[in-house]
């Protein structure tokens, strides 16, 4: 049992679930598809980030903007291009690419 302030962390495939949230705050879902160090540079498709903490002054990236608030149109626009991105990364080579 999680108590407030603390998380879980699983594979994205993992079923899981949890009790109501009978809190005053609301939950909140993140979901990371992958974490690079940013010496690290990934040689199939684009290279595709989001900074989390600290400055943008990465180069050979490109940058991922923050949603501007929730569903914004640009953002979901963007996000479908990075999971395109993701696809060609993941099923590189492959004789069959499945939806995920």
């Amino acid at each position: 049992m999680l108590r407030p302030g603390q998380i879980s962390l699983h594979h994205a495939r993992t079923v899981h679930g949890s009790l109501p949230n009978r809190g005053k705050q609301r939950r909140l879902g993140v979901a990371l598809q992958c974490y690079m160090r940013p010496d690290c540079r990934q040689v199939i498709g684009e290279n595709l980030v989001q900074v989390v903490r600290g400055c943008s002054g990465l180069s050979g990236y490109s940058i991922l903007g923050r949603p501007a608030k929730e569903m914004d149109s640009a953002a979901v626009s963007e996000r479908a291009s990075a999971n395109q991105n993701w696809t060609k990364i993941l099923y590189h080579g492959a004789p069959q690419v499945r939806p995920y």
